[in-house]
């Protein structure tokens, strides 16, 4: 909710300070560094995620998030803002994304569509809030204390983190399948030939971790790449929006207002999904906004796989643009 909402505002933050620089031809680098580090990041995330848990994994991720907003804090030029927000903030939040909707995909398994539902909701009013909140706060406060207050914000990801527990710990365990599960411990793998080559090492890290061999189903790889297009579509469209009305003359109060009807748009239909959904049952095929489901369905059982090359491809057509 934090990331997404104040990325929406990325426009309306920088507008002035990328003015005092080249203008807004330092936008599309920055986007494009930010969203290729989220891509990377995610991507390496789903592979971390099978060896680490939630909250280890997650918590780097939130450290980046809030170092990269500590360093942009101090930034003078371009360059800089695209290490700072673009490098360290874009790697954070490509690190959160894949545990967030990792563990909501364990968590939950029943009324799945319309609880994720419910949290895209939160997440639009989150998209709603920022963009006029950046706006009043840059007229009382400035630049500056603007992006330090926004880290201050920004500082709760570190506690959202931290309460992400195994599911395995709110679960009500079986007497019969604790003692199966402990003769499968007990159960000893024989070791990996020491003297295999270091090329073929190397290939078997790669397709035990990436599991490559999704890319050989046929459904999933249409799903892959429509969600790739559509995701990449709406995430260009929200980063480049308040630039294009700066460029017709409007103010930042119009701008914010602008951007503001859009999510609130975007929330009344998320809203009323998560109603629907309740009540109905709804193939998550059919509805773009809840990509996360389209990808539980393409691949019910290997979702932070399906998740990281998700993430992975649609970071590869961000940088194309």
């Amino acid at each position: 909710m934090l990331g997404f909402g104040s990325s929406n505002a990325f426009g309306i933050l920088f507008h002035d300070f990328f003015l005092e620089q080249d203008g807004a031809s330092g936008v599309p680098l920055v986007i494009g560094v930010y969203n290729g580090a989220l891509s990377i990041a995610g991507f390496l995330s789903g592979i971390a995620l099978k060896k680490y848990s939630f909250r280890q994994v997650g918590l780097v991720g939130a450290g980046l998030f809030v170092l990269g907003d500590v360093l942009t804090i101090f930034v003078q030029r371009t360059y800089q803002l695209v290490f700072t927000f673009g490098v360290i903030r874009g790697a954070g939040f490509g690190v959160m994304i894949p545990v967030s909707f990792t563990a909501f995909n364990c968590y939950f398994t029943k009324k799945r569509t319309a609880m994720m539902s419910a949290n895209q909701t939160m997440s639009s009013m989150a998209s709603i809030t920022f963009p006029l909140l950046v706006t009043v706060l840059l007229a009382e406060y400035g630049f500056k204390w603007t992006l330090a207050l926004i880290m201050a914000v920004d500082l709760h990801l570190l506690f959202a983190m931290m309460v992400m527990h195994p599911v395995e710990w709110h679960m009500i365990k079986d007497p019969q399948a604790a003692d199966m599960k402990g003769d499968e411990i007990i159960e000893i793998k024989p070791t990996q030939n020491r003297h295999e080559s270091l090329q073929k090492s190397i290939m078997k890290m790669v397709y035990d971790n990436v599991e490559v061999d999704l890319l050989k189903d046929p459904r999933f790889v249409s799903t892959l790449v429509g969600l790739g297009f559509a995701f990449v579509s709406d995430v260009t469209y929200l980063a480049m929006e308040p630039m294009l009305l700066f460029s017709y003359g409007y103010s930042k109060l119009e701008v914010a207002t602008c951007v503001m009807a859009g999510a609130i748009a975007d929330l009344v239909a998320r809203f009323a999904l998560a109603i629907l959904t309740y009540f109905f049952t709804v193939d998550s095929r059919i509805v773009q906004v809840l990509f996360p489901l389209v990808l539980v369905t393409a691949a019910p059982d290997r979702f932070p796989a399906a998740l990281a090359l998700h993430i992975l491809f649609s970071g590869i057509l961000m940088c194309n643009l």
